[in-house]
């Protein structure tokens, strides 16, 4: 499957609900993975972490007062709803268990309370894919949200961690495995997402 990684370039920073319900950010800060593509498919939702380090939902952890969350959504349109909802008011997004030949997913993360240190945060992210054969493809650590923060610390704000998925007919039938991090690096501490889906057989709509 194509994958191609893009830096975040809008949003608005939304309230972080006790339930992390909805998705939201202000313009993120420096830092985005560049571009690439490496084979790869679709996620459901899924927490894979250290005993005592972690907690939170599948998708929504929270390790030593940081928060990371991370979704698949099939709808090309999502920025624009993150940026036409109000900041107050989660955002709903369709998520995507399963992708078929022609069909497209992205993956969008992210973070709240990071540490500011010196005016500034220091996000970083990694991301491991794994096939269902069980080879892999990595991403190492690299800076997706640093400098200075806009509003709320403790709203949900995006990463630089855009990642566009593209099933395609030669990509593998079965589990695709998404590993990520969300690194504070100011504080010290990774939280581990972990996205998971099925490519099946069949043609989507291109």
């Amino acid at each position: 499957m194509a994958m191609r990684f893009e830096g975040c370039k809008t949003g608005f920073a939304r309230r972080l609900s006790a339930a992390f319900g909805g998705l939201s950010a202000p313009r993120p800060p420096e830092g985005t993975f560049g571009k690439m593509k490496a084979g790869m498919a679709g996620l459901a939702l899924c927490l894979a972490a250290g005993p005592g380090m972690a907690e939170g939902a599948a998708d929504r952890v929270t390790v030593d007062g940081f928060h990371a969350t991370a979704v698949m959504t099939g709808d090309a349109e999502w920025q624009k709803a993150w940026k036409e909802v109000p900041p107050e008011d989660a955002v709903a997004l369709a998520e995507v268990t399963a992708l078929k030949v022609g069909e497209k997913a992205w993956m969008i993360t992210a973070f709240a309370n990071p540490e500011v240190r010196d005016g500034a945060i220091d996000i970083r992210c990694d991301l491991k894919i794994v096939r269902p054969d069980g080879t892999e493809s990595t991403v190492p650590e690299a800076p997706c949200a640093k400098g200075a923060l806009e509003g709320d610390a403790a709203a949900l704000h995006l990463t630089g961690m855009l990642v566009e998925m593209s099933a395609e007919a030669g990509d593998a039938r079965g589990t695709w495995r998404a590993e990520i991090g969300i690194t504070d690096a100011n504080r010290g501490g990774r939280v581990p997402l972990v996205l998971q889906y099925e490519l099946v057989d069949g043609e989507g709509a291109e």
